[in-house]
């Protein structure tokens, strides 16, 4: 999108990810996450990591990326756990993208 374009609403959503982080958030809330980024066609929808298959499934197929956090919430992690951590989410469905 260059300057000189009117920023539309889909234009908007392809800069914002959602998410569902929370240690409550369960299967229904992720579905409901999916759906919504779907219909938004947000850029990516974020899910603690256990619940990363799921929501990949979910948004096969279209243009949002699933993502998780690293060593959230605290990022108190060592190092090289975080480093495992991402290489799991990365095989497991977190797509990488580039605005």
């Amino acid at each position: 999108m260059s300057p000189a374009e009117p920023l539309t609403g889909r234009a908007l959503a392809r800069m914002v990810d959602i998410s569902a982080v929370q240690a409550q958030h369960g299967r229904a809330d992720v579905e409901t996450l999916a759906r919504l980024a779907l219909e938004g066609d947000f850029v990516a929808a974020h899910v603690l990591p256990s619940w990363l298959p799921v929501l990949r499934d979910l948004v096969a197929g279209s243009a949002t990326n699933a993502g998780s956090p690293v060593g959230f919430p605290s990022g108190g992690s060592a190092t090289p756990v975080k480093v495992a951590e991402a290489e799991w989410l990365l095989a497991n469905g977190c797509r990488r993208w580039t605005s």
